[in-house]
């Protein structure tokens, strides 16, 4: 990892602010699609559709159903440096298919 500065994604909610880093440099193509997909206003407005308790929350979604998506598909990026099973870890929601990301996240709880 170098010195670079990381990128921040903030997500203001009713419960409260989340932040966290986004990864450039061992998934520039998943983060370059959130930060296009956030800056484009398309989060603007929606919900957590999906609230695991002590698991993970998903959103990102349009349908506000788990089913939606953006239009666009980006493809798995994977790196031993990232880890889904701590606690806060994002990452791009996908089918079982491994290019299938779209616009949907979750956070790990």
């Amino acid at each position: 990892m170098s010195d670079t500065k990381r990128r921040t994604a903030t997500i203001e909610t009713a419960k409260g602010t989340i932040k966290f880093e986004l990864e450039d440099e061992l998934a520039p193509n998943t983060a370059a699609n959130f930060v296009e997909l956030a800056q484009s206003g398309f989060y603007n407005g929606l919900t957590f559709h999906r609230v695991e308790t002590g698991f993970v929350v998903q959103g990102g979604d349009p349908r506000g159903d788990g089913t939606g998506d953006s239009g666009k598909r980006i493809k798995l990026e994977v790196s031993p440096n990232l880890k889904h099973g701590e606690e806060g870890a994002v990452a791009m929601a996908r089918s079982q298919n491994p290019d299938s990301a779209s616009c949907q996240f979750y956070i790990t709880l």
